[in-house]
């Protein structure tokens, strides 16, 4: 998730949670799973890979640091759930210690294979926490576990997110803010089986150079609702609309983590589960404000990205998910 993918109300009317409705309807859920994969213990080296959450982005940060390049994200970004988990890992551990790969904007392709000669990072034009210029974040990760055998447990990873996000601009009308239907509809089915496959490539990768570490698989919430509930009340003046289309976004980013939660199980790691912490559901009033204190989507720069309060959430329910 990036600055460059922001909330845009236009962009998200009834059109928009009508074909999320749709497109929900397209999935279903994936079977649980027959039993949990083996915990494995903490031990000296915490590694996380991903994207924005994994690297802790928040705009306003970055909006304060861009004039000087921001180029110190150790000291500048220091309160993301990786950081917070990070701590939480200490107190199993005291000697564990966090080795963050998050790059902003990475999808499950660029994680895999782009890279550049400056960070590594293609997405984001300032340094991440650890640089690894002229390597991908896969290879980085795949080079710190060979380089630390049997020493590196649990290894978090988020991802999927910003491919989802391009394909709802792809399909979006730039000039009238509009999305396309058909086009949203086409895409899914497409954006999820990758999102899937790309994320079971990492996890085999992942494995098959540690064996003994514990993955988390970490899914996505939905920053989306405040915008569908307020553009649809706005245009229809009922809240029981209002409701049902913010409701549709909701179904959607369900089927999803659906789909990463099997893929994870596939991998034998384990998954956690965001959306029903960031958007409780039953209640519209209170999702709402629960999105509104745990993102910064409701702010002036529409930043999807969590707060502090919102980070510390999310690294409670990757806590949760790892049993430890």
């Amino acid at each position: 998730m990036t600055t460059a993918h922001r909330v845009r109300g236009r962009m998200l009317g009834c059109l928009f949670a009508a074909a999320l409705a749709l497109a929900a309807l397209a999935f279903a859920p994936a079977a649980p799973a027959a039993s949990p994969p083996k915990n494995h213990p903490v031990k000296t080296n915490y590694l996380a890979l991903g994207d924005s959450l994994a690297f802790g982005y928040q705009a306003a940060k970055v909006n304060a640091c861009a004039s000087t390049g921001c180029s110190t994200p150790n000291t500048l970004f220091t309160t993301g759930y990786v950081d917070d988990f990070g701590a939480f890992l200490k107190t199993v551990l005291a000697r564990n210690t966090t080795t963050n790969l998050g790059c902003p904007g990475e999808t499950t392709d660029t994680l895999i294979s782009a890279t550049n000669a400056t960070t590594g990072c293609t997405t984001y034009p300032f340094a991440i926490h650890v640089n690894h210029p002229g390597t991908t974040q896969l290879q980085a990760a795949l080079n710190f576990l060979a380089a630390n055998p049997n020493k590196v447990s649990p290894i978090t990873l988020d991802i999927g997110a910003n491919d989802v996000l391009a394909a709802v601009h792809g399909c979006t009308n730039t000039t009238t803010g509009v999305i396309d239907l058909s086009c949203v509809l086409a895409a899914a089915p497409g954006v999820f089986a990758h999102v899937a496959q790309n994320v079971g490539y990492v996890l085999n990768r992942l494995h098959t150079q540690e064996p003994n570490a514990e993955i988390i698989v970490v899914g996505l919430y939905n920053p989306l609702y405040p915008a569908v509930y307020q553009q649809t009340y706005a245009q229809t003046g009922d809240p029981a609309a209002a409701a049902a289309a913010a409701a549709a976004t909701d179904a959607l980013t369900a089927q999803l983590n659906s789909a990463l939660s099997a893929t994870a199980d596939a991998g034998q790691a384990y998954f956690a589960n965001p959306l029903p912490t960031f958007n409780p559901p039953g209640n519209p009033t209170v999702e709402l404000g629960t999105i509104c204190t745990l993102t910064n989507v409701c702010g002036p720069l529409h930043d999807i990205h969590p707060t502090d309060q919102g980070y510390q959430a999310l690294a409670g329910v990757v806590q949760a998910a790892s049993s430890y």
